[in-house]
C-alpha cells in the first residue's frame, strides 16, 4: 500500500470503512449502539439549553429588554439548569459504559472474523512479504468501533455547536460568524494530521514487523535460550533499538509539526475570541447590549470552543481508524486461490495417490521445487522420501494435502483430480503430522482426539483405548492428572518434552482412520524406545492405509515398501532398501554415510 493522498477514490475507502463500522457494530449489539447514540443525541442538546436558562437568570436581575421566559419564578429556572447539568453528567455516564460495553463486543466480533479468514487463506498467503505487511497493517485495524463512536462524537459535536451558534447568530450574527470561521484551521489541521501519521505508518509497517520479530527473538521461550548461549541479547537489543528508533525519530518530526500548527490556530482562535469580547464589552458599556445577552453570548462561545475541540478531534481519530479500518477491509476482501466452495465428497478413500508432470515454484522464486514429477503410489503402500534438505519432499507432501496449488500438471486420488475434490473432504482423509507438531494448550485426551474432533470429543473410551495401543499411555500415567492432565508451557499443569509431543502428535494422527496418512520426519525427536513404539503404532492402525513418511534417519525407513529419493524436485530413485543399496547410487551413497557417522 502506498502514502495515500486525498483524492476520490481515498474517500470512497473512507465512507466504505465508516460504513463497515456501523454495520459490524450493529451486530455486535444494536441495543447498546441505540444507547450511545441517544446519550449522544442528549448531550448535544444540553449546553445550548443550559446556556438560555442562565442568559434568562441574569435577564431577571437587571434587563430593560424583554427575554423569553424571563417570567418564570426564578427558583424554578434555577431548578431547570441544575437539573440539566445533572442529566448531562448522568448520561455521559451511561455513554461511558454502553460505549465501553459495545467497544469490547465489537473487538471479539472483529476478532472472530479476523480468524475465520485467516483460517480461509491459503499458506502460500503467509510466505510472501506483502501479504505479511498487509496482515500486520489489518491487525492495526482491531478497533472496528473506532469509526462510528467518532462519527457519534462528530455528529453530536456538530449538533451541539450548531445549536450553540444558533443561538449566537440570534444574539450578535457578525461576532459569531468571525468565531465560526476562526474554528476552521483547527479542523482541517487535526483531519491532516491523521493522514500525515497513517503515511507514517504505512511506510514504516515492515520496520514494525521487525521489531515485533526482535521483541518476540528477546522474550521468547524457543529462542530465548539460543540468544543466552550465544551471547546475542546485545546485538539483537542494538538491532531492535535501531529500528525502534527510526519510527520514532520520523514520527517525533511529524508531531512536532502538527504541535506547531494546532498551536497557531488556537492562538488565531482564541485572539479572534477576545476580540470579539472586547467588541461586546465596548457595546455593553455604551449600553448597547444588556448583560444577559453578552453572559449567554460568552457562556455559548466557551462552550462553542470545546465542541469545536470535540469535534476536530473526533474528525481526526475517526479518519485515522477509518484509515487503519481499510487495510483491514482489502485483507477481508482477500480471496483464497484454492476454494473450498463445492468439489466432490466421494463415499470412501482408497488411497491410490497419482502425480502426472508436477510442477511448483514458490512465490518469487526462479526455480521449481518439484519438477515435472510423475508418479504412481498404489493404495496401502507404505512409502519413504528421503532427499537432502530442499530437495521437495515437505513440499511433496503438502501438494498433496492441497496446502498449496501445483503451477502445472495433476495430483489423482482414487482417481479423482484433487481439484475437483471438496477441501473439506481432502483434508478429513489425510492425517498429516510435521516434525514440529502444534502443541495444543490443552489436555491428553483433547490433544489426541483433535484428530477427528467431531467424532472422539463426547467419546473419552475410544481415545483413552487409542493412547493404550499407540503406547504413549505408557508416560501419560505418570502426568499429575492423567488423560485429563492440561500440557502446555503457558497455561498448562505441566509440559512434555519434545519427543512426547511428537508421539502424541503422531497418535492424533492416527486418531482418523479413513485417511491417507502423512508423516513428515517422524523419528527426529524420538529416542530408539519411542521409535519403536511409533512404528508399532503404525503397523497396528495403518496396516491398510497408505502411508507416506518423510525421513532423513534412513534406518528407520528400511522396512518400507518403497523408498523414493528426490534431488530437485524428481525422482531420481525408487525401490525397496534392498533394491537401492544395490544401485549403488543416491540413497545407497546416504546410507553409508549415516553408517559411518553413527558408528563414529
Amino acid at each position: 500500500m502506498s502514502v495515500v493522498k486525498i483524492n476520490k477514490a481515498l474517500l470512497k475507502d473512507l465512507r466504505k470503512a465508516v460504513v463497515w463500522s456501523y454495520t459490524i457494530t450493529r451486530q455486535a449489539s444494536g441495543k447498546l449502539l441505540a444507547s450511545v447514540i441517544t446519550c449522544f443525541l442528549l448531550e448535544a442538546l444540553i449546553p445550548v439549553a443550559f446556556t438560555a436558562t442562565i442568559g434568562i437568570i441574569v435577564a431577571k436581575f437587571k434587563s430593560t429588554t424583554k427575554i423569553p421566559f424571563s417570567d418564570q419564578p426564578l427558583p424554578l429556572l434555577m431548578g431547570i439548569a441544575i437539573a440539566l447539568l445533572a442529566l448531562e453528567l448522568i448520561l455521559k455516564e451511561i455513554r461511558a459504559f454502553s460505549r465501553t460495553r459495545l467497544a469490547e463486543e465489537t473487538a471479539f466480533l472483529l476478532q472472530k472474523v479476523l480468524f475465520k479468514q485467516t483460517s480461509r487463506m491459503d499458506l502460500v498467503f503467509f510466505e510472501t512479504k506483502e501479504s505479511l505487511n498487509l496482515l500486520f497493517r489489518a491487525a492495526g485495524g482491531k478497533s472496528a468501533f473506532g469509526p462510528i463512536q467518532c462519527a457519534l462524537s462528530c455528529a453530536g459535536g456538530l449538533i451541539q455547536l450548531g445549536s450553540l451558534f444558533s443561538l449566537m447568530f440570534y444574539l450578535s450574527p457578525l461576532m459569531a460568524f468571525y468565531l465560526f470561521l476562526a474554528g476552521l484551521p483547527l479542523i482541517i489541521i487535526r483531519c491532516l494530521s491523521s493522514l500525515q501519521k497513517f503515511n507514517i505508518d504505512v511506510k514504516r509497517t515492515e520496520g514494525k514487523r521487525l521489531s515485533g520479530y526482535y521483541t518476540s527473538l528477546l522474550t521468547g521461550s524457543a529462542s530465548v535460550t539460543s540468544t543466552k548461549l550465544l551471547n546475542l541479547a546485545a546485538e539483537m537489543i542494538g538491532r531492535f533499538e535501531t529500528t525502534a528508533r527510526e519510527i520514532i525519530q520520523e514520527k517525533q518530526k511529524i508531531l512536532i509539526t502538527i504541535t506547531l500548527k494546532l498551536t497557531a490556530a488556537i492562538i488565531f482562535y482564541l485572539l479572534i475570541l477576545l476580540s470579539v469580547i472586547s467588541w461586546l464589552a465596548n457595546k455593553f458599556e455604551n449600553g448597547m447590549l444588556e448583560a444577559a445577552v453578552i453572559v449567554a453570548f460568552l457562556l455559548a462561545s466557551f462552550r462553542a470552543l470545546k465542541s469545536n475541540t470535540q469535534i476536530s478531534k473526533s474528525l481526526a481519530s475517526g479518519a485515522e481508524s477509518a484509515l487503519r479500518i481499510i487495510p483491514l477491509l482489502e485483507f477481508l476482501s482477500e480471496e483464497p486461490k484454492i476454494s473450498d466452495e463445492g468439489g466432490l465428497c466421494p463415499e470412501s478413500l482408497n488411497g491410490n495417490i497419482s502425480f502426472k508432470d508436477l510442477e511448483f515454484s514458490y512465490p518469487g522464486s526462479l526455480h521449481p521445487v518439484i519438477d515435472k514429477l510423475s508418479l504412481e503410489i498404489p493404495a496401502g503402500q507404505k512409502v519413504a522420501i528421503v532427499g537432502r534438505n530442499g530437495a521437495g519432499k515437505t513440499t511433496l507432501i503438502k501438494l498433496i494435502a492441497r496446502l498449496y496449488e501445483a503451477d502445472n500438471g495433476t495430483i489423482h486420488i482414487d482417481g479423482n483430480n484433487i481439484k475437483d475434490l471438496s477441501l473439506r473432504w481432502l483434508h478429513d482423509h489425510i492425517a498429516l503430522c510435521f516434525q514440529r507438531p502444534v502443541q495444543f494448550e490443552a489436555t491428553v485426551q483433547e490433544n489426541i482426539a483433535f484428530g477427528d474432533w467431531h467424532k472422539l470429543k463426547d467419546d473419552p473410551v475410544k481415545v483413552q483405548k487409542l493412547a493404550d495401543e499407540t503406547g504413549i499411555i505408557g508416560f501419560v500415567k505418570d502426568l499429575p492428572s492423567g488423560m485429563d492432565t492440561h500440557l502446555g508451557r503457558l497455561y498448562g499443569e505441566v509440559t512434555i518434552s519434545t519427543g512426547q509431543w511428537q508421539l502424541l502428535a503422531i497418535t492424533r494422527a492416527l486418531a482418523r482412520k479413513d485417511s491417507i496418512l502423512i508423516l513428515d520426519e517422524p523419528t527426529a525427536s524420538l529416542d530408539a524406545e519411542a521409535e519403536k513404539t511409533m512404528f508399532h503404532a503404525i503397523k497396528c492402525f495403518a496396516s491398510d492405509r497408505t502411508v507416506i513418511f518423510v525421513s532423513h534417519k534412513l534406518s528407520t525407513i528400511r522396512k518400507a515398501d518403497r523408498i523414493l529419493v528426490i534431488d530437485e524436485g524428481i525422482i531420481v530413485e525408487d525401490g525397496t532398501h534392498d533394491d537401492l543399496i544395490l544401485m549403488e547410487g543416491y540413497y545407497s551413497s546416504m546410507f553409508e554415510q549415516q553408517n559411518k557417522d553413527y558408528s563414529k
